[in-house]
């Protein structure tokens, strides 16, 4: 079964499914969205390429603030899952 990507434009944020995460590591914002409601978190981006991931594996987000830091948000290039929408930490 083939999952719908969501490539809806959020103002202020960039959906990952269009606009590329950062092919290096970097500190970003990303909005998590669950049952509670959306959520943004601070957190330092890992790409794919430094964690030897399966080819339809994006990254992780991981949390370095708050009482969530250590927590990971993963990407992957096959779903909707964990977060869509992203900003760059100015």
């Amino acid at each position: 079964m083939q999952i719908e990507l969501n490539t809806e434009p959020r103002e202020g944020y960039f959906n990952r499914h269009v606009d590329p995460l950062p092919i290096t590591p970097a500190v970003i914002w990303i909005l998590h969205t669950d049952v509670d409601g959306e959520t943004e978190f601070l957190c330092e981006w890992i790409p794919k390429q430094l964690l030897g991931a399966p080819i339809n594996y994006v990254g992780c987000c991981r949390v370095i603030t708050t009482k969530y830091r250590g927590i990971g948000f993963n990407a992957w290039a096959t779903n909707n899952s964990e977060f869509i929408y992203w900003r760059p930490v100015q």
